[in-house]
Parts: C-alpha cells; sequence; structure tokens
C-alpha cells in the first residue's frame, strides 16, 4: 500500500521537493518488501525448491527493474516523467 500510494501521489507533484517526499515515502515501502521477500520465500518454498526460490526471486527484482528501465525511458520520450508513475500502478 505505502509503495502504491508513493507512486501515486509522485504523479501529481507541483515541485521538485513534494516529488522527494513522495520519492522517499515509495522507497520505503520498497525497502520493507524487499527486506521480507527472502524470507517469505524460504518459508513458502518446498525443501527441495528452497534455494533456487530464493535465487530466482533474489534475480527476478534487478532484471524486473532493468526491463522497467527500458520501459521507462521509453514512456519520458513519449508522454513525459508523470506517465512511468501512472504506468506502474496499471
Amino acid at each position: 500500500m505505502t509503495i502504491a500510494a508513493g507512486m501515486l501521489l509522485s504523479a501529481f507533484t507541483h515541485s521538485v521537493f513534494q516529488l522527494a517526499a513522495m520519492r522517499a515515502v515509495t522507497g520505503i515501502g520498497i525497502g520493507g518488501m524487499l527486506a521480507s521477500l527472502n524470507v517469505i520465500t524460504s518459508e513458502y518454498a518446498s525443501d527441495k525448491w528452497r534455494n533456487m526460490a530464493i535465487v530466482l526471486q533474489a534475480t527476478g527484482y534487478p532484471v524486473g527493474a532493468t526491463i522497467g528501465g527500458i520501459i521507462a525511458a521509453m514512456l519520458l520520450t513519449q508522454y513525459g516523467w508523470r506517465s512511468v508513475f501512472v504506468l506502474a500502478l496499471w
């Protein structure tokens, strides 16, 4: 909820200070999510697949961030910076 709220509100900011504040809120949410993902993954995976599940989860975030960065670059050139935050919620 914190991540989604921060991203949505980022699209409607009117100053650099407001954008920085909303990005900080989003960052707190992402930090909390990342800190707990390994634990959740290891708890729900079977003993046989636990190591593979953790590896896939740990590599999935940076791969997704890279793909998201490429998409964001295309959105920025076509529709402006607010479109990145709006699409992320879609």
